[in-house]
């Protein structure tokens, strides 16, 4: 008799059989042939504060999901529109690692781009753009959604992005709505499948035009972009699920669910006592792959966390480390005094991580934050940290209403990559967003000409060493990075960074064209002398229920993975 417990052997080839009586199947296959169409809409928050002649943005398709493809059939748009163009450049990978040593972008001067800038060439390079793939003319409409058919759908596969521009021609400043981008790490609107990352504005009726109309023409200055814009209307798609393959690597990207489903169903062909020992495993294989949906049996993706490199413990830098571990204990002491209990924030811990990860992904980052002042450094840290809480607790909080796609139900929101830490953390597009903002932000305040003056007092080699020294919380440069904390919150009329981290995100948000992070600047005659004392914590609350991490899921089914073999 088989042994029914024995390694599960995943054939590579379907119509192997030693049966000669057995008609072969059809060979099987990768991706669903059926299109499950849906549409993400992207709109504004809580106003239209911004539209001119047209939009830079890019669109990524990335999921922990089962996705073998997206195709991009029509974008809607609204505004003054007249005769709108949308080009679409060849999509390529999407970067996965960071580049540690590539520079901020700091060449911004009130709104202007030197020419010859390598991002102002890589917009404005009409030849990388190639003909438009919409070219109509459309009738205003500021209120209601136009759609824009492509000529051709945009295609992406899994782990790609595509660079977008929609442009109109309409003179003045009505032809196309778009957003102001208020997110410093330079998120994505996403939902789940579907990526539209932030980009830049564009200011000419011209397309491609380098000149807005109420500038001169320079040969020096570029001075139609605004950058940290987003792209406001509706992005209609279409999905194609991969199907599953008897093969290690596809089989481990399905839900744990559907993998213990064809575990039983392969023991079972195996076990003479068993019904299904009947079935030949190559019809079982077929059904499978052409039959039976991703999301039959649930939706929990095996070992998502472990996909992610787990949060540093250590920036680099003893300096930046330092505020960050003042930081972190500042908090669990509010808590430990308000609730009495030793129980640590971990939601805030977790953002704090976030943003020590952030700085050690990036040489440029890390040196400006370890040359600045103590005060422009825990400035720059604390609002690194707040982003990266609101990041988790108000994207999670959104998504308890969870997705939806034509025929494959409800999507949740825990499987979705803007609600891992670890993936946020170490992202690219986020690490270079943060380091954009924040060595501007750093280089402004400290009257650098640019950031080599930063690099040059910053010696990398001699950080790491300082950086492998434990930190004593009795010494002294402990005691005075937490008296210079503690400072900044008073002068703030804020009892603790908890406080900063839970005041409501527009609150806290600055313009990024005009001032960097000037809401964290003390004004003595805007504040209320009496707010603290009209706090009132209520010492019931028990601020872990925010997101529990520990208790989400635990993705261990007691399978063992090496026993699953691919011949």
């Amino acid at each position: 008799m088989k042994n029914p417990n024995s390694p599960i052997i995943l054939i590579d080839r379907p119509h192997a059989s030693s049966r000669d009586d057995f008609m072969p199947l059809p060979p099987l296959e990768r991706e669903s042939e059926d299109l499950f169409f849906s549409a993400f809409t992207s709109e504004t928050e809580d106003r239209e504060d911004h539209s001119f002649s047209g939009v830079f943005f890019s669109i990524g398709c990335d999921s922990l999901l089962p996705v073998s493809r997206v195709e991009v059939t029509s974008l809607s748009v609204r505004g003054s529109l007249g005769r709108v163009r949308v080009y679409v450049k060849t999509p390529v990978k999407r970067r996965s690692d960071v580049d540690a040593t590539r520079e901020p972008n700091v060449t911004e001067e009130y709104g202007r781009y030197a020419r010859g800038d390598p991002l102002v060439e890589g917009l404005f390079d009409e030849t990388a753009w190639g003909e438009p793939t919409h070219d109509e003319t459309h009738e205003s409409s500021l209120g209601v959604m136009v759609e824009l058919k492509l000529n051709e759908p945009i295609v992406l596969e899994r782990g790609e992005m595509v660079e977008v521009y929609v442009h109109s021609d309409v003179s003045g400043d009505s032809g196309l709505v778009y957003d102001n981008a208020t997110d410093i790490m330079g998120r994505p609107k996403c939902d789940g499948v579907l990526q539209i990352y932030p980009g830049f504005g564009h200011l000419s009726h011209k397309p491609f035009g380098k000149t807005a109309f109420w500038y001169g023409r320079s040969a020096n200055w570029v001075t139609s972009l605004r950058r940290d814009r987003r792209f406001v209307g509706k992005v209609s798609y279409g999905v194609r699920w991969m199907l599953w393959q008897p093969e290690k690597e596809t089989h481990e990207k399905f839900p744990v669910q559907f993998q213990e489903v064809v575990r039983t169903m392969l023991r079972g062909i195996r076990d003479e006592r068993s019904a299904l020992s009947a079935l030949h495993p190559d019809v079982l294989m077929y059904i499978f792959n052409k039959h039976v949906g991703w999301e039959w049996f649930g939706k929990d993706v095996p070992a998502w966390k472990s996909r992610f490199p787990a949060l540093a413990t250590s920036c680099r830098s003893r300096s930046v480390d330092l505020i960050i571990d003042v930081i972190i204990d500042h908090v669990s002491h509010f808590f430990d005094k308000a609730e009495g209990t030793s129980n640590k924030p971990r939601v805030m811990v977790v953002a704090c991580q976030m943003a020590r990860t952030i700085v050690s992904k990036s040489d440029a980052l890390r040196s400006s934050l370890t040359v600045c002042s103590m005060h422009i450094r825990i400035r720059a840290l604390l609002y690194i940290a707040k982003s990266c809480y609101e990041k988790i607790v108000n994207r999670k909080s959104e998504l308890r209403c969870e997705q939806r796609w034509t025929g494959r139900g409800k999507i949740p929101p825990r499987l979705l990559v803007e609600c891992i830490p670890e993936a946020l953390a170490h992202d690219a597009t986020t690490v270079y967003s943060v380091s954009n903002f924040i060595c501007t932000f750093v280089r402004s305040k400290e009257g650098w000409e640019g950031l080599q003056t930063a690099e040059e007092d910053a010696n990398i080699d001699t950080m790491d060493v300082a950086a492998a020294v434990p930190i004593d919380k009795d010494s002294a440069e402990y005691k005075e990075a937490y008296a210079e904390l503690t400072e900044f919150m008073r002068q703030l009329h804020l009892i603790s960074p908890v406080v900063f981290f839970q005041l409501s995100t527009r609150a806290s948000q600055p313009n990024r064209d005009e001032v960097y992070l000037d809401d964290l600047s003390p004004d003595e005659d805007d504040m209320d002398s009496d707010f603290v004392d009209d706090l009132d914590y209520d010492d019931e609350v028990d601020y872990d229920d925010e997101v529990d991490y520990d208790d989400e899921v635990d993705y261990d089914d007691g399978v063992d993975y090496d026993s699953v073999e691919a011949v």
